[in-house]
Order: C-alpha cells, then structure tokens, then sequence
C-alpha cells in the first residue's frame, strides 16, 4: 500500500485471504497429520492467494 500498488480495499480482500490459509494450514495440521488431501487444499488455496496478490499489484 506504501508503494501505491494495492489500494485499502484490495489489501483487505489480500488480508482475509491469508487469514484463511493460515486457518487451513491450522487445521490440517492439529492432528498431527497432514494428509495429501490437506496439502492440495493448503497449497490450492495459497496459488489462490500468490495470484491474488499478483493480480492486484498489476491491475
């Protein structure tokens, strides 16, 4: 934002993104076990997230 790329709106949107992936990355990992299954969600989600960003620094 400092920069002027990513406007109030957009880093609000980047924020609440992330906040998922960690939430995601929480929970596959509170049994001790992440299973493939979880780490294709994890993952999936932060191509999500990287593209997002991407998107809104070039927009």
């Amino acid at each position: 934002m400092r920069s002027g790329e990513i406007n109030r709106r957009e880093a609000a949107v980047i924020h609440n993104q992330a906040k998922d992936v960690k939430q995601a990355k929480r929970i596959a990992k509170a049994d001790g076990v992440v299973t493939p299954r979880e780490r294709a969600v994890v993952a999936r989600q932060d191509r999500q997230l990287d593209r997002t960003i991407y998107r809104a620094k070039h927009n």
